[in-house]
């Protein structure tokens, strides 16, 4: 079996409609999809992981309106420069995530 790290299940907050097939694809075996989805995924995956975990996290939820994007101390918000890179990715991410889950996410809130 292909090993599933907690950054796939990180990354499932953001977009589930695309985690579910990468982990099908394994349980299945399916080597060749399961590699498209992991490689569609890996800036998202690289990206929520450049801070300390939960900001960028919460920073892509925030995007997303799926929760606040507000951070407790000791935490700080994310950096400009990630949350940037998190738009350029979610937008692309959650294209290929609505026609998957067949709905329609609202605009990301930059």
């Amino acid at each position: 079996m292909l090993a599933r790290p907690a950054v796939a299940r990180l990354t499932a907050n953001v977009t589930s409609a695309l985690c579910t097939p990468l982990h099908r694809a394994c349980d299945e075996g399916d080597l060749a999809r399961f590699a498209s989805t992991r490689d569609r995924l890996a800036p998202l995956h690289q990206e929520l992981f450049v801070e300390g975990n939960p900001i960028p996290l919460k920073a892509a939820l925030g995007m997303l309106r799926l929760c606040a994007a507000d951070i407790r101390t000791p935490l700080t918000g994310a950096p400009r420069v990630t949350r940037d890179r998190l738009v350029e990715l979610l937008a692309q991410i959650t294209s290929i995530d609505e026609v998957l889950a067949g709905l329609r996410l609202p605009a990301l809130v930059h």
